[in-house]
């Protein structure tokens, strides 16, 4: 399951008795977090129904998820840094303790999400993963792909003032786009002028010429006036996005000017693809 589709199940309350988040990309990975726990705890009640572990063996694990929950359908339990996932147990019989959970998480409790949040990625080789393959939801958090970025990029810029302003907000260079404005519009003419380029034009747009942006224009239904136009702010956008790749700390920081993260319905993500 990739970070997507754990977010629309989320949405919807289809929510797995037991989780793996592994991957590179940890902002969307805390951001899956985030929102799986504003919709199991209730308001107020978070801190009584939240477990915290770090590198549990299987008891304390066991006695966490058969806690019952305090005026909630289900406590969250969240694993960190397992070494049973990965790297090396510390303080406990790994082997045994990874048996015995492999054991218990054939049937988990109905009144516990366990969430097993891996930093990177998980150790393929651990006898406790194997068993989650077939019993957790395994969930993948790896770096948005340039065309997922840009899209997202243009939902954020969305009701953000003119691109001026956001540029000087990010540190970028300005030039040429004094007066232009982000609207709605303008964006779904920026995008379908993006998704006519070749990948090559859209990693370098300086080779588009009088040929190719007429085709271009011809493929979007705008004109080439409009392509040349709109071509400034997708140059922006590039920079934006190859600032952002891999970045989790400049993608939380661009975020908070939007008000929203990947993929989070409802939360500033990505328009239908």
């Amino acid at each position: 399951m990739d970070h997507r589709a754990f977010f629309d199940d989320v949405a919807k309350g289809k929510i797995a008795p037991c989780y793996v988040f592994e991957g590179t990309e940890e902002y969307i990975k805390r951001s899956a977090l985030a929102a799986l726990r504003k919709k199991l705890l209730p308001a107020g009640l978070e801190d009584m129904n939240e477990a915290r572990l770090t590198d549990p063996d299987a008891n304390a694990l066991i006695a966490a998820a058969e806690t019952l929950p305090f005026m909630a359908d289900k406590r969250l339990v969240l694993v960190l840094e397992s070494g049973m996932l990965s790297g090396r147990a510390k303080d406990y019989d790994e082997a045994k303790s990874a048996a015995a959970l492999c054991e218990y998480l054939q049937h988990p409790p109905e009144s516990a999400c366990i969430v097993f949040y891996v930093r990177d990625k998980a150790d393929g080789r651990k006898k406790l993963y194997a068993q989650l393959k077939k019993t957790a939801q395994i969930v993948q958090f790896n770096p948005l792909d340039e065309r997922e970025m840009m899209r997202w990029i243009a939902k954020q810029l969305k009701g953000m003032g003119s691109m001026e302003d956001i540029a000087g907000m990010l540190g970028m260079n300005a030039k040429g786009l004094k007066g232009a404005k982000v609207d709605e519009k303008a964006m779904a003419r920026t995008e379908a002028i993006i998704l006519s380029m070749t990948p090559k034009e859209r990693e370098n747009p300086a080779i588009l010429g009088n040929s190719r942006k007429k085709r271009i224009a011809a493929g979007s239904g705008t004109s080439v006036v409009e392509v040349n136009r709109l071509l400034k702010q997708y140059d922006m956008m590039l920079q934006l996005v190859k600032q952002m790749s891999g970045n989790s700390r400049k993608m939380k920081k661009f975020a908070k000017m939007g008000g929203g993260f990947p993929g989070m319905p409802g939360m500033g993500g990505f328009p239908g693809m």
